[in-house]
């Protein structure tokens, strides 16, 4: 799994239109002619998957990068979550996220529990944990 990435490319989303074109492509070239009903629905969740998977990571990485970016424009302490004040911006690091779509690599600041869920009021999906 790729790290993210720390500066975003002119289209945050051009890797996701990429295998988006690819899958069209695929759709419309005479093999996928050929394919029974069942499997171009398995071309279609396997692929299709693909491209759920990479619009989720290029928005992880624009993500990363605002939040660097934002964490330069304003330097200073921030507290955390555990109530501990974080004097120093480390770029760079992330986490393995186990999401509905597979393994991505998400930014620090994504949290694997959202708020609210200790007080109930939003659950966790359980195809959710962090490695």
């Amino acid at each position: 799994m790729a790290a993210y990435a720390t500066v975003p490319p002119e289209d945050p989303f051009a890797v996701s239109k990429a295998v988006f074109a690819a899958l069209a492509a695929e759709l419309a070239g005479p093999a996928a002619a050929g394919l029974t009903a069942c499997e171009l629905e398995d071309l279609l969740d396997e692929r299709g998957r693909e491209v759920i998977r990479q619009l989720l990571q290029d928005h992880f990485d624009l993500r990363a990068a605002r939040e660097e970016q934002q964490a330069r424009e304003h330097p200073g302490p921030v507290t955390g979550a555990d109530g501990i004040a974080r004097t120093r911006l480390e770029t760079g690091h992330g986490r393995a996220l186990a999401t509905l779509f597979g393994k991505r690599a998400a930014p620090n600041s994504i949290s694997p529990r959202p708020r609210g869920e200790r007080d109930g009021r939003r659950a966790l999906p359980v195809s959710c944990r962090w490695d």
